[in-house]
């Protein structure tokens, strides 16, 4: 009898947990409840092309990864569990890494002093160390330690010392990249030659990997400057093309988040101006890039993002920041910028029981369209990624209407005929490296936008 009733209590508890991640789910959608957000979010293991059945086996996938995604974000204690955990496994990385890094007395100061933040944008000054060296000789180079500390199915993550950062590679082999970027540059130049009535601007989210200093910081990785520049000169047609300039480790440390692969306010911002310009240059009509009116700070939440999540490394943070702006006449607030900063302000994420709470992705509402009264002439469409979280809202302050589209959606357009239904006159792609150039995750595919 007593085994009975254990069976019975243990199997209950199972069938509880069974169904009480899906029923959350399902009440939240409704309306009926609320769940602090927790930004789990897994993508699909193993993507398939050019084999029998792809459609259905890509769609196995997804199904996986989305009740993985379920489960890990509607679980109860799950993620206080686990945090519990990776804090004790990030504390041994930890002693780990510093045992490995070596000692830097004789390596320069990295040439970046963070100041006080103000609204003229001098969050971050340079100021090179004095040259003491004997012209005669040889510069010194940093010291760097990159000890790895996790991975996912298409990245490792190192934590860097001593400048305490998180940044990832990909696992892909060379020839893998190489083919995938010649196939997205096909993609692209496709979607260029299609339409020459519209004005097609490319601008990439350049990563530590595609840089010419990465092998100074992680010296056993693959490189991808070559196959990054090799890219940006096989774009034909476009009226303009940029990447996000993280050129030095400065840049680096100062436009993004150290432990995320996002940009950060101030590389944003950078990211915004370099798009206007860019536009300006053939349509002066849409006006100069707007000012900062202030930078609100939230000392009290630690920032760890998306590398941080993934590898479960805890020990490195930064406090979180964030641009605002006096923003033109929007037109309803259905189709206008819209954040948490209230919330925000409140405190009322402060102290979340995922500290790996995603605030990249939290602070601001996604949107597909908005909606200016500009009267520029100029409409906007963005096929672009989640690094246009925190720029697609403030680019289109200087448009009268843009449109946003993911190739993620899993939605295929016809581009010619949504060009011509919503007056597109401007087409911005705007992607992260190592899904627009190398698409390791699989979602980025340009075949979406037909052309036919």
């Amino acid at each position: 009898m007593r085994d009975k009733i254990y069976i019975i209590i243990i199997s209950s508890i199972f069938l509880i947990l069974l169904v009480w991640s899906p029923v959350a789910a399902l009440l939240e959608k409704l309306g009926a409840v609320n769940f602090e957000d927790n930004q789990n979010q897994k993508s699909p293991e193993k993507i398939y092309e050019n084999v029998p059945l792809a459609d259905f086996l890509n769609k196995l996938e997804q199904g996986k990864a989305n009740l993985d995604n379920l489960y890990t974000n509607y679980l109860p204690a799950y993620n206080k569990l686990v945090n519990f955990m990776q804090n004790i496994e990030s504390s041994m990385q930890m002693s780990f890494v510093d045992m490995l890094a070596k000692p830097v007395s004789n390596t320069p100061e990295i040439p970046v002093i963070i100041t006080e933040r103000s609204a003229n944008l001098e969050k971050i000054e340079s100021e090179l160390p004095e040259d003491t060296t004997q012209e005669e000789a040889p510069p010194v180079m940093p010291q760097f330690t990159a000890v790895f500390v996790g991975e996912e199915a298409h990245r490792r993550f190192y934590a860097i010392r001593p400048y305490d950062f998180l940044d990832s590679v990909l696992k892909l082999d060379h020839e893998s990249l190489y083919n995938n970027m010649r196939h997205q540059v096909d993609g692209i130049n496709r979607i260029i030659a299609a339409n020459q009535d519209v004005n097609f601007y490319l601008y990439i989210g350049k990563t530590i990997q595609d840089t010419d200093y990465f092998n100074q910081i992680i010296p056993n990785e693959l490189s991808t400057a070559d196959m990054f520049n090799e890219f940006m000169d096989s774009i034909e047609g476009a009226a303009g093309k940029d990447y996000f300039k993280i050129d030095t480790l400065e840049d680096r440390l100062a436009k993004h988040w150290r432990t995320d692969h996002h940009w950060n306010s101030t590389g944003s911002y950078d990211v915004y101006k370099d798009i206007i310009n860019m536009v300006r240059a053939n349509t002066p009509e849409i006006g100069e890039p707007i000012q900062v009116r202030e930078i609100k700070e939230y000392p009290e939440i630690q920032m760890r993002g998306s590398y941080s999540a993934l590898s479960g490394f805890q020990n490195f943070y930064e406090d979180f920041y964030v641009y605002a702006y006096d923003l033109p006449n929007q037109s309803t607030r259905r189709n206008s910028m819209r954040s948490r900063e209230a919330e925000y302000d409140a405190g009322n994420f402060n102290n979340p029981s995922n500290i790996f709470l995603d605030h990249y992705s939290n602070y601001y509402h996604d949107r597909r369209t908005y909606v200016h009264n500009n009267n520029t002439g100029r409409n906007l469409l963005i096929i672009g990624d989640s690094l246009t979280y925190w720029s697609a809202w403030l680019i289109a302050a200087n448009f009268d209407v843009t449109h946003v589209y993911f190739p993620w959606d899993g939605q295929t357009i016809d581009y010619n005929k949504y060009i011509e239904e919503n007056k597109i006159t401007d087409v911005l792609m705007m992607v992260y490296s190592q899904a627009g150039i190398f698409n390791v995750y699989g979602y980025c595919r340009y075949e979406q936008l037909r052309t036919e």
